[in-house]
């Protein structure tokens, strides 16, 4: 039983404070980007419909073309976020990407001021604009929140903790971006919002390059795509020779057997068995990746659909509504996917549930979420022309969204640290936005098949379309897209497959070999009154040894022994903090279980 006011005792704000706290010149210098980074999104291309229809006027305006925009816009800017992190990575460094992707952003909100100057919109100048603000956005979601972390490694040389600092500076201007964002721009024009946002972020670029002497440059990295092209090429290579071995590297799939002869040897150079394992295990996420593209339709009807909506159920194009939706949204899917990675460690922690699978399953509630906020978003366009429809009813669906995206985005992330390429680990969340990319663009065909003479689902405007009609079929969509995905999760959680996630700690592995290795000896070796086979003498060593660190282990000056004084920088809470739990009763300590672990196993020999 955890005792709570123990594990709290400690806690003071100073501590939490000095830990999270930490402010340099360079970190200053780059906060201020951060900020208008989270402000142009917000207040700008989030709610980039409504502002549509602000310009364009309600005689010209056609919902079916403002979708298709946004859609196309969306897919282009989460489409680039793979090929500016491997460039920021491999080549330019994340310093020359960011002082892109500012430039960028400053230049297209400019010419979104000039294509809206005169009183109408001008799509010839306006469409450029919009392909600027959704490459630079593209380039700073990636190497932005990688260079505030690098700016932290000269100051703390703890990963976690240099991480959980960035995490906690990114979730701090985000916060500040968003209460801005409601109660400051929102009653500006089209125009005049696009001059203060790029002013905003001009001054923010012009700090961020002023501190330029100051910052943390990390070296560029070797392509972290040359162990997979290594694994193809000399599998190909290597295409006519005979399988090195009968028994197929793992996992053991038919149709990626030809990948286990780039570990066969032919002249000097062969591929490892661990690269050929690691490459087999990424090709047979793609059956997984693909259930995460039907999923990114829904995410791309809510930040289409979801805001004509709520633009229809408000006056004078008031955005303190919509917006205040979009951060409900974006809040969810935060606090979702903190929670749910939470719960995950404290189920691994208690009961040894494989961490893989535990994802599988978060990644399938995500998935069933999808189905409920269809359903419900098809509920409430029923009754949307009631007169007493308020903007707010649609809380519930942008909720579900929310809950949809932090389950199965960050469960998808997870899964692809854990089984992908020890050099793609840092490319789940782009791989992972390439699908949500993939989704935005897929929609748009959607969107042209629905409008036609067949279906006329989507029309010009909202009164005249059925959206309810579109959020059914995507519920449809969803439940098929459930089933598949229950399919290829079955299939994907196959022990086999699963095998090498690392999980085992040196205790298992020690108890596995024993079990499975020397168990045939305990039977074979005799054994005299008094002696012990193999099993037990092995285990009378372990235990045996464990007893005799009874005394505490002498520490340096910055660790401590269990039970005493925190150490400097540990974050309460966190894996790393050291206060030990008294044990209840009827439970064991360390050196008990593993007797009690032996008795078990000899049982079975």
């Amino acid at each position: 039983m955890v005792n709570f006011r123990q594990l709290f005792a400690g806690l003071n704000p100073r501590q939490l404070f000095t830990y999270y706290v930490v402010i340099s010149t360079p970190i200053f210098c780059t906060l201020g980007l951060v900020f208008s980074y989270k402000l142009v999104g917000m207040t700008y291309l989030e709610v980039l419909i409504t502002h549509i229809s602000e310009a364009v006027g309600e005689s010209k305006y056609d919902l079916r073309q403002a979708a298709i925009i946004e859609n196309f816009m969306e897919g282009l800017r989460m489409g680039s976020v793979v090929l500016f992190a491997f460039v920021a990575d491999v080549h330019t460094g994340r310093y020359v990407m960011v002082v892109y992707g500012a430039g960028v952003c400053v230049a297209g909100l400019f010419l979104s001021f000039i294509a809206s100057r005169t009183g109408t919109l001008n799509f010839g100048c306006f469409i450029p604009a919009l392909v600027l603000l959704s490459l630079g956005r593209g380039a700073l979601s990636v190497t932005l929140p990688a260079f505030l972390d690098d700016q932290l490694r000269e100051i703390d040389v703890n990963e976690e903790r240099r991480r959980r600092r960035t995490k906690f500076w990114w979730f701090l201007l985000s916060f500040a971006a968003a209460i801005f964002s409601i109660f400051g721009p929102r009653r500006l024009t089209f125009k005049y919002l696009a001059v203060e946002l790029a002013l905003v972020t001009g001054a923010s670029f012009l700090m961020f390059v002023s501190g330029t002497m100051f910052y943390n440059f990390v070296d560029a990295i070797e392509n972290p795509f040359r162990d997979l092209g290594m694994v193809i090429v000399r599998a190909l290579q290597n295409i006519n020779a005979d399988y090195s071995s009968d028994t197929q590297i793992l996992p053991p799939v038919p149709c990626l057997r030809w990948l286990d002869k780039a570990a066969t040897v032919q002249g000097s150079e062969t591929g490892s068995v661990e690269q050929v394992s690691r490459v087999k295990r990424l090709f047979r996420m793609l059956p997984l990746w693909s259930c995460f593209l039907f999923l990114s339709l829904v995410l791309a009807t809510g930040d289409t659909f979801f805001i004509i909506e709520a633009t229809s159920l408000v006056k004078n194009y008031d955005l303190t509504p919509i917006i205040i939706l979009n951060n409900l949204a974006a809040v969810t899917e935060f606090v979702v996917s903190i929670f749910s990675r939470f719960v995950i460690r404290k189920l691994r922690e208690r009961r040894q549930f494989n961490k893989q699978k535990m994802e599988l399953v978060r990644i399938g509630l995500g998935m069933s979420c999808s189905v409920s906020c269809c359903l419900v978003a098809w509920a409430i366009s029923m009754a949307r022309m009631s007169p007493n429809m308020n903007v707010y009813w649609l809380t519930l669906q942008y909720i579900l969204l929310g809950v949809t995206a932090g389950l199965c985005t960050d469960g998808f992330s997870s899964l692809f640290r854990i089984q992908g390429l020890e050099s793609l680990l840092s490319f789940g969340p782009p791989f992972g936005q390439l699908a949500r990319a993939l989704g935005e663009l897929a929609s748009v065909p959607f969107i042209m098949i629905f409008s036609g003479a067949r279906f006329k689902w989507i029309q010009k405007d909202l009164e005249h379309s059925h959206l309810d009609k579109y959020y059914l079929f995507m519920a449809g969509l969803s439940i098929v897209n459930v089933f598949m995905y229950c399919l290829v999760a079955w299939w994907y959680g196959d022990d086999a497959f699963l095998a090498g996630d690392g999980e085992m700690g040196l205790v298992d592995e020690l108890i596995h070999g024993v079990a499975s290795g020397f168990g045939e000896l305990q039977d074979t070796i005799p054994v005299g009154d008094g002696e012990m086979g193999l099993v037990d003498g092995l285990f009378h060593g372990v235990t045996s040894g464990l007893d005799e660190m009874e005394d505490p282990i002498p520490m340096e000056d910055e660790e401590m022994n269990i039970g005493g004084e925190p150490m400097e920088g540990v974050a309460p809470g966190s894996e790393e903090w050291p206060y030990a739990f008294p044990i209840g009763d009827g439970e064991m300590g360390l050196t008990e279980g593993l007797i009690e672990l032996q008795n078990i196993v000899s049982g079975f020999m």
